[in-house]
């Protein structure tokens, strides 16, 4: 008798169950695809005839979890959802007769084309459930409620895998590495441990974006010395050392550019011992094709502005001696490294942030 209503049971729900729209991917042809990179790592899991459920995180970025609806897919297959609540259930397979089905949390579709999102309540439970070989279903608010399965098969290896991309990930964009500024005292025999961090930072961008970056500008100052021999000495030297550690970690020799300036440009005045400080410092500075062509751009202007003073200076004079030649070197001002060091001087770079 109990066998006879168990088997009854059955039958009496066969009927609601038929009604719902089910989308699942088989368990032969479940897959969790991996996308690795220095910069993002993406999960994602295809589910045949409706759309693809995926994870992703990006440098500094938080973790994105979402369900996006392959609209194609679905209006051929007249299917339309609703937007409301949806309900996270387990959906333990059919095998596993001693376990039941458990509500994960809720989720809100906003508009029916949009792509439904994994909240930070709901999305800890899902990758758990699915970490135990438990299927996840998702379920609509209509009348004859659409469903939508996540299959647990192959989960577990690739989870593994996009978390350990996770934690190698690059945590810092090109905006917050391309220009630093290295500190030094003038006792120093050698690039102090602190400076050598912020190169093996610079280091590991490089090397995990090398087509971005096309060049490195390293450029030596120090404070006002009593002999300017002393003063350039110091300069070149930092500047030296920080090309000299860049190459030895791999960074080619053809994209390093090295300058020093002794004391020509200081950030702050030279009589306070707090603000010589200031004034010993190496940038160093990544330039990728944007910065490569505005700085190209400032240039061309400023010598277009040069030409012109100069032609104008001579219509004006009576002399009839012909025009200044600029010759092939700028005047100081024009020089690249002025500019370049003009730059933002009260903005503090990346590595001077706490």
């Amino acid at each position: 008798m109990f066998v006879f209503l168990r088997k009854l049971s059955f039958i009496l729900l066969l009927p609601a169950v038929s009604q719902a729209q089910v989308f699942s991917t088989s368990v032969t042809e479940s897959r969790w695809v991996v996308e690795s990179g220095a910069f993002g790592c993406q999960l994602s899991h295809k589910i045949d005839g409706f759309g693809v459920w995926s994870m992703s995180r990006k440098t500094t970025q938080s973790e994105i979890a979402q369900l996006t609806i392959d609209l194609t897919q679905t209006a051929k297959k007249n299917i339309h959802l609703s937007s409301g609540s949806y309900k996270v259930i387990t959906a333990p397979a059919a095998w596993k007769q001693q376990q039941v089905s458990v509500k994960l949390g809720e989720l809100t579709l906003t508009k029916s084309d949009a792509d439904l999102v994994f909240s930070a309540p709901v999305l800890p439970s899902v990758l758990t459930t699915l970490e135990t070989s438990t299927a996840v279903m998702l379920v609509s608010p209509d009348a004859k409620p659409l469903r939508v399965q996540l299959q647990p098969y192959q989960f577990k290896d690739a989870y593994k895998q996009y978390k350990s991309c996770v934690a190698q990930l690059i945590p810092f964009t090109f905006e917050q590495i391309t220009r630093n500024t290295l500190y030094y005292q003038t006792e120093e025999k050698e690039l102090s441990a602190g400076n050598k961090a912020i190169l093996d930072k610079i280091v590991r961008y490089m090397k995990a974006d090398p087509n971005r970056i096309l060049g490195v500008l390293i450029d030596g100052h120090s404070d006002a010395q009593a002999e300017i021999a002393t003063a350039e000495s110091l300069a070149k030297n930092q500047a030296d050392w920080v090309a000299a550690y860049l190459k030895e970690k791999g960074i080619g020799e053809d994209k390093i550019v090295v300058r020093s300036h002794a004391d020509k440009y200081p950030v702050a005045n030279n009589v306070l011992a707090k603000d010589r400080a200031k004034n010993r410092r190496v940038t160093v500075r990544l330039e990728d094709e944007a910065i490569r062509q505005k700085n190209a751009e400032k240039i061309a202007e400023l010598k277009k502005q040069a030409e012109e003073k100069a032609a104008a200076a001579s219509a004006a004079a009576s002399s009839v001696a012909p025009p200044p030649e600029l010759g092939d070197k700028l005047p100081i001002e024009l020089e690249l490294e002025k500019m370049v060091e003009g730059q933002d001087l009260e903005k503090p770079s990346p590595s001077e942030m706490p």
